[in-house]
């Protein structure tokens, strides 16, 4: 997986480490590698259930659109968080939608915090606050040396 990001991944280009966002029944998110490839953390079955997670790449298409007002690290810190990843979550990590999913995933390794906008804030629903914002998979990236960002930083001190 790393040697086909490192194929794919294309410093000059506009698009590059952006959040991608696809409009299906949720929300699905991906960090481009480049101005026609991106990468996304799914589950192993295809469906949203729990299951194994891995990463696929896949041709950036047309409906994808670059998700607003983010606050990203530099491209250079995105490679290395997704490098890190690979070692950390791919086929290691299972993926659910409430605590671990495409945006978790996504959104920690452009901007350092593993937060979902699509689970709501809701202390009923949201127990302890584990499923908005995933801060085990913070703590596991800050570990191997990944960036992370303020917010997951106060968390972890």
């Amino acid at each position: 997986m790393k040697e086909t990001i490192e194929q794919y991944w294309k410093d000059t280009d506009q698009q590059t480490g952006n959040l991608m966002m696809l409009r299906q029944r949720v929300l699905h998110y991906s960090i481009a590698l480049s101005d026609n490839w991106l990468m996304s953390w799914i589950p192993a079955n295809g469906r949203f259930a729990c299951d194994s997670g891995q990463f696929k790449i896949y041709p950036l298409g047309s409906d994808w659109e670059v998700a607003k007002w983010v606050h990203y690290l530099d491209k250079a810190t995105i490679k290395d968080n997704l490098m890190k990843s690979v070692d950390i979550f791919h086929q290691k990590w299972n993926y659910f939608f409430f605590n671990w999913n495409c945006e978790h995933w996504a959104r920690l390794v452009s901007t350092g915090d593993p937060i979902c906008y699509q689970i709501p804030d809701c202390p009923v629903i949201n127990v302890l606050g584990v499923w908005r914002r995933n801060h085990h998979a913070s703590k596991q990236l800050s570990d191997r040396g990944g960036q992370i960002g303020l917010t997951s930083q106060e968390t972890l001190a």
